[in-house]
């Protein structure tokens, strides 16, 4: 039930945001599983990665809801 509930939170989310703001947010999860696929192990962020981050907190502010670096499960 908690992901149905994600899932439907993040529909209406998505349905009332800005069309800037989900590309943004839709950039921010690529890059993220750009880092993932590219590390077998630990995620490491190259200083790429970071400027990247950098210039898209100056852009848009709610770029702490889409950082979230992907883990593998044991």
């Amino acid at each position: 039930m908690p992901l149905l509930f994600t899932v439907i939170r993040a529909v209406i989310r998505t349905l009332f945001m800005r069309k800037q703001a989900f590309l943004l947010e839709n950039l921010a999860l690529r890059q993220q599983l750009a880092v993932y696929q590219r590390t077998s192990e630990r995620a490491r962020l190259r200083p790429s990665d970071r400027v990247f981050w950098v210039g898209l907190s100056q852009l848009w502010g709610g770029w702490q809801s889409a950082l979230v670096i992907v883990k593998r499960r044991p």
